[in-house]
């Protein structure tokens, strides 16, 4: 099974506790392939990227991929290079 998940302008401390509720039910359905939709994503911080390597660790695989959007942003760039030196990034899609 393959799933969506786009990550809204801003993953801070303030939304965290919001979209970790609203992402439970995704690591209950055991995706095999998680698709993060980072196009949105302006704003990261400590909390939101703590978030999403729990997210992808929860996972009961590493095979996770990325959708940056046609103009990838700062925020986008970094998520990606560091999901990947996790090694929990398999591919990279600009769309």
């Amino acid at each position: 099974m393959r799933s969506e998940l786009v990550l809204p302008q801003a993953l801070t401390i303030y939304e965290v506790q919001q979209v970790a509720a609203e992402w439970i039910a995704l690591v209950v359905a055991s995706p095999e392939h998680l698709m993060l939709d980072l196009s949105q994503l302006q704003e990261l911080d400590g909390a939101g990227f703590q978030l999403i390597l729990s997210l992808c660790n929860a996972l009961p695989t590493t095979h996770c991929s990325v959708q940056v959007g046609s103009q990838p942003n700062e925020q986008s760039l970094w998520l990606q290079q560091q999901l990947r030196a996790q090694g929990l990034l398999v591919e990279a899609e600009v769309c």
